[in-house]
C-alpha cells in the first residue's frame, strides 16, 4: 500500500497526521497521475504556514522540525533572528514590518 492511493490506507494516514498535528489542517489532493499532501496553519503564529509534498513521510518530518519556539513566533536560532531584524530594517524610507 502506498500513501498516495484513494483506498482505506489513504483515510488512516490522514487519520493519524490530523491527530499528531491538530494545529493544522491537513488533507491529500488527488489529481491524476499525483497524489499530494497538503498543511497550512488552523491559526496565526503556528510556523510553517503551508507544507506541500507528495509524501505523507516528508510532510511529517517537516511539521515535526517546527520546534515549539518556532510555534510560539519566536526565531529558533540566533541567526535566523538577526536576518528577521535584518529585514524589518532593510527598507529605507519604507515602513519597519
Amino acid at each position: 500500500m502506498t500513501t498516495n492511493d484513494n483506498g482505506p490506507g489513504r483515510e488512516l494516514v490522514l487519520r493519524d497526521l490530523r491527530q499528531e498535528f491538530p494545529q493544522y489542517t491537513i488533507w491529500q489532493e488527488v489529481t491524476p497521475g499525483r497524489a499530494r499532501f497538503h498543511a497550512v496553519r488552523a491559526r496565526r503564529g503556528i510556523r510553517p504556514y503551508a507544507v506541500v509534498t507528495c509524501s505523507a513521510r516528508e510532510l511529517r518530518a517537516a511539521l515535526r522540525e517546527a520546534s515549539p519556539a518556532a510555534e510560539a513566533g519566536q526565531p529558533r536560532d540566533p541567526a535566523h533572528a538577526a536576518a528577521s531584524r535584518q529585514f524589518r530594517t532593510a527598507r529605507p524610507g519604507g515602513p519597519v514590518l
